[in-house]
């Protein structure tokens, strides 16, 4: 099923990957999709996502790719609602609100300051 979010997703939820591999309950799916990425469930509450961004590469979180991950995790039944998503920049809850908006919670910080001078 294909999630709409910020970025293009596929039916396996790619808001910011190609694809995700995935695996429920350490088994891979039969019909792993191809990409850079990872969706692995750990159990019913949590999570465990790696996110490959379209033109940036490997990065440490990405919100639209966890609730995307999640809402697909979730409509599965693979996962309890809310899920707990643990990426390698941190954790967020997500919550699937009547099926029709995500809720997402959890700490953000700034991680980088700059100026950009713009020439007209």
């Amino acid at each position: 099923s294909p999630v709409r979010s910020a970025n293009p997703a596929r039916p396996w939820p790619a808001p910011c990957a190609a694809a995700f591999r995935v695996e429920v309950q350490g088994r891979r799916h039969p019909r792993p999709p191809r990409g850079r990425g990872r969706l692995k469930i750990k159990n019913k509450k949590e999570i465990r996502l790696k996110v490959y961004e379209r033109g940036s590469g490997l990065t440490l979180a990405c919100g639209s790719g966890a609730c995307a991950a999640a809402v697909i995790a979730i409509q599965n039944d693979w996962v309890d609602n809310p899920v707990k998503v643990v990426m390698d920049g941190g954790e967020l809850e997500i919550f699937w609100k009547n099926k029709q908006s995500v809720v997402m919670v959890g700490p953000a910080q700034i991680v980088y300051e700059g100026l950009i001078e713009l020439n007209d």
